[in-house]
């Protein structure tokens, strides 16, 4: 696989790590993978039965994203329209501790 897609080769060490197990046999190393590094060694596949997965997979993310992008506009209306709502202090008082915050 890594002879196959050289981008996959380059980041083997960081998708793929050696795991010491105790076995029957001794000591073993197998390669373990975290979530994303599985999902980036099936996207490099370049079998047909693996199509399906990755059509899936796109789905999902693009899901994903379109849920990102809703909360945060949701989010910035929710502010707006708290902010109609207050006087003048406390919209002022609310810009003042926003400020203080996100520069921390």
């Amino acid at each position: 696989m890594r002879r196959r897609d050289r981008s996959l080769a380059e980041g083997w060490g960081q998708l793929v790590t050696p795991l010491p197990i105790k076995t029957a046999g001794g000591w073993q190393s197998p390669n373990r993978a975290n979530a994303q590094g599985l999902l980036r060694i099936i996207q490099s596949i370049p079998s047909l039965k693996a199509e399906p997965f990755k059509r899936w997979l796109a789905q999902v993310g693009s899901e994903r994203l379109n849920e990102m992008r809703k909360k945060k506009a949701l989010k910035g209306r929710k502010k707006e329209n708290l902010r109609d709502n207050m006087t003048s202090t406390e919209l002022i008082l609310n810009l003042l501790v926003e400020a203080s915050t996100t520069d921390i």
